[in-house]
């Protein structure tokens, strides 16, 4: 019984080594230039984190047009907490209104933040 584990054991470590080996090839075999990798990670750090702030972007929007009384249901109010503010948008709006105009933004992010990021490297 302690050779039928042991031959599993073997295998599977050829299995990993196969994998490794594969992997090592796929790397090799396609290789990305420097340049579009720092463009690449600059770019979605930058439209991921926009992303995460969306919900507090379109809470600090509504807040600021409050007062002129375009958006419906948010004119006369006094100020609102975050939290109160967050509740209001999803039970009236669904969650997905947390990140409306997100895209727009991302847009105008991703090229900013890989250009942002990529001189920072070359400079740094």
């Amino acid at each position: 019984s302690s050779s039928g584990s042991s031959s599993s054991s073997g295998s599977s470590g050829s299995l990993q080594s196969e994998i490794q080996q594969r992997n090592k090839h796929w790397m090799e075999t396609i290789a990305v230039p420097v340049t579009t990798k720092l463009l690449l990670c600059g770019g979605v750090a930058g439209a991921f984190s926009k992303t995460c702030t969306a919900p507090l972007a379109r809470i600090t929007i509504l807040r600021q047009l409050q007062t002129s009384g375009v958006v419906p249901g948010w004119s006369g109010l006094q100020q609102v907490g975050i939290y109160s503010a967050l509740s209001k948008i999803v039970k009236e709006e669904g969650v997905r209104a947390l990140w409306k105009g997100n895209g727009v933004t991302v847009l105008h992010r991703l090229p900013y933040s890989s250009i942002n990021f990529y001189v920072y490297e070359k400079i740094m």
